[in-house]
C-alpha cells in the first residue's frame, strides 16, 4: 500500500510529492503537538475512528507550515526539543546489543538537523511518547539489576502470597494480546502473562502456580514465571 492511500482526507493527501526539508525543530513540535491534542498516541488502526492519528495531525500541521499558516504553543517547541534531547542523550543504545532497531532509529533521527523523509517523520511522531516508556523501561532494569533475587519455589507449586508484592512494570504487548507483569516479593523477580491491566503499584495478596524457573534476558536475574495469578490489594482468606 502506498503512503498516499493512507490519507483518505483532501488536506495532506499530496504530502509526498511536496515533501522537501523541514527544520528538525519543527517536526519535534509538530510531533508534541500532535501529542497534545491527543492527548497521548494515536495510531491508524486505533477503533476510535473520530480522533485522527498523530501522524495525521502532523501532516496537517506540516501542511500548515508549507503555507506559513502554522501556529503552535510555545510549550509545543519546549516539549519538542526536551523530547530530542532526550533522544541525543541515548547515543550508547546505538552500542547496547540489548538495543531494539526502533531505538537506534530513533536516537539517529534525533541528530539530525533537518527531516526530509516519511519514515523519520514517522519516527519522531511515535517516540514522544516512547520518551515515557522509554524511561520507565530503565527505570525497571535499574531496580532489577539492584536485585539478588533466588528460586524460593518449584515448578508446579501452588504459592499464596501474604505479603508486599511491588509490581515493577506492566506492559501490554501487541503481537500477544496481553500484559507482561513483573513484581517483587522480599527480593525475588516474578514474572507473569496477564490478559487484565496490572498497575504497577503495591499489593498484599498473590496466588498463582510456578510456570517455570528462569532468568531475566536483560538482568541474567533469577525470575519465577508463575501462571493462573490471582493479585489484590486486600488479604483474601
Amino acid at each position: 500500500m502506498s503512503e498516499l492511500t493512507e490519507y483518505p482526507s483532501n488536506k495532506g493527501s499530496n504530502f509526498m510529492s511536496e515533501l522537501t526539508e523541514y527544520p528538525s525543530k519543527i517536526i519535534w513540535a509538530v510531533a508534541a503537538a500532535a501529542q497534545r491534542e491527543n492527548n497521548g498516541y494515536y495510531k491508524w488502526n486505533q477503533l476510535d475512528q473520530e480522533k485522527p492519528s498523530n501522524k495525521r495531525l502532523v501532516f496537517e500541521f506540516l501542511e500548515d507550515y508549507r503555507n506559513n499558516k502554522l501556529v503552535l504553543l510555545d510549550n509545543d517547541y519546549t516539549e519538542g526539543q526536551v523530547v530530542k534531547e532526550y533522544w541525543q542523550c541515548q547515543t550508547l543504545a546505538l552500542l547496547d546489543d540489548n538495543a531494539n532497531d526502533y531505538i537506534r532509529s530513533v536516537v539517529k533521527a534525533a541528530h539530525k538537523d533537518t527531516i526530509d523523509n516519511i519514515h523519520d517523520i514517522s519516527l519522531i511522531v511515535s517516540c514522544i511518547s516512547a520518551k515515557r516508556s522509554n524511561e520507565q523501561r530503565q527505570k525497571v532494569l535499574e531496580i532489577k539489576n539492584n536485585l539478588h533475587s533466588r528460586h524460593v519455589y518449584a515448578i508446579g507449586d501452588k504459592i499464596r502470597i501474604n505479603d508486599k508484592i511491588s509490581v515493577i512494570d506492566s506492559r501490554f504487548i501487541d503481537k500477544v494480546g496481553a500484559s507482561t507483569v513483573e513484581c517483587i516479593v522480599q527480593g525475588n523477580l516474578y514474572m507473569w502473562w496477564s490478559k487484565r491491566h496490572v498497575d504497577p503499584g503495591d499489593y498484599s495478596y498473590l496466588t498463582g502456580r510456578v510456570k517455570r524457573l528462569s532468568e531475566d534476558y536483560f538482568t541474567n536475574q533469577l525470575v519465577t514465571c508463575l501462571n493462573y495469578v490471582s493479585i489484590a490489594t486486600k488479604d483474601k482468606e
